[in-house]
């Protein structure tokens, strides 16, 4: 479904669209993966989705579609696009009325979404809270490990940033001093993510063969654990930020990081019933210049 509100044949001033059909939909959700990615988790509560860097994407279960030729499942997958890149009340509610519409047309069968009212702001920032304080978040896991140091002395805070069942989860941890994310951790369910990871690493990575960014791996800013959850794929990703404008001065190295990711993606496996864990190896990989 389409519904486009064009300023001449050539560009369109809003373009909302709802897809079914498995290629489309992975090609929708393969955007934005070739430069460091953190998805900007910023859509209401209990609109399951993200945002990238053109705008709000729902994405739903459909229960009442025929899983492809592929025996993989079907997903409705609603992007809205206009001009400039921020999340506003009206591109959600746009969202929102778009998805709610195409699953009852579409034979979606997705259960509706709630509609964020006219003249609210859906998205509040999550607050930082101390680790001890996350149990029961995405980011519980934080509250039983040992964290390193942060360099700059300050305490670390942690921000939930999705339900613990999201279709992509997002949990941070942050430096309370500057109040800036150091490190970003995400859960990815669907098959539809594989691809988007293997464009993504070795655009950000070095590796001494291609081949390994087919598999889990680890540099001094990405990590990289798989899984399988409901016969489809998994991808956990970890991703560490700079501290400034040198890039070689990170809150954490790749050594640190990665005992993190690994705790992060047994933590999703268990809530998920996800198998085949499998987290990086020790080797870890140069960032690409």
């Amino acid at each position: 479904m389409r519904c486009h509100i064009n300023r001449d044949d050539r560009h369109a001033v809003l373009a909302v669209d709802a897809y079914t059909n498995t290629a489309d939909v992975r090609r929708e959700l393969d955007l934005g993966f070739t430069r460091p990615f953190g998805a900007r988790f910023a859509l209401p509560a209990g609109i399951p989705g993200l945002a990238n860097a053109f705008g709000p994407v729902i994405i739903q279960d459909c229960p009442d579609l025929e899983r492809d030729a592929q025996g993989r499942k079907r997903r409705l997958v609603t992007t809205v696009l206009s001009k400039g890149d921020d999340i506003s009340p009206g591109r959600i509610r746009i969202a929102v009325s778009m998805a709610n519409g195409a699953s009852q047309r579409l034979g979606c069968g997705a259960e509706p979404l709630p509609t964020p009212s006219a003249g609210s702001d859906p998205y509040e920032p999550p607050r930082a809270v101390p680790p001890a304080e996350a149990k029961g978040t995405v980011c519980g896991w934080l509250a039983w490990i040992t964290l390193p140091k942060n360099p700059s002395g300050a305490p670390w805070g942690v921000v939930p940033h999705t339900d613990t069942d999201a279709p992509v989860t997002g949990c941070s941890l942050t430096d309370t001093a500057s109040g800036e994310a150091a490190v970003e951790f995400s859960g990815w369910y669907g098959d539809w993510t594989d691809q988007p990871f293997v464009r993504l690493l070795p655009h950000n990575v070095s590796y001494s063969d291609g081949r390994d960014s087919r598999r889990p791996m680890m540099s001094e800013n990405y990590g990289r654990a798989t899984a399988r959850c409901d016969a489809e794929a998994v991808n956990h990703l970890a991703y560490g930020n700079a501290r400034g404008t040198d890039a070689e001065d990170r809150y954490l190295t790749g050594r640190q990081l990665r005992p993190l990711l690994d705790a992060f993606a047994e933590d999703q496996a268990e809530r998920r019933g996800c198998t085949d864990l499998e987290p990086p190896a020790s080797t870890i990989h140069p960032m690409r210049g």
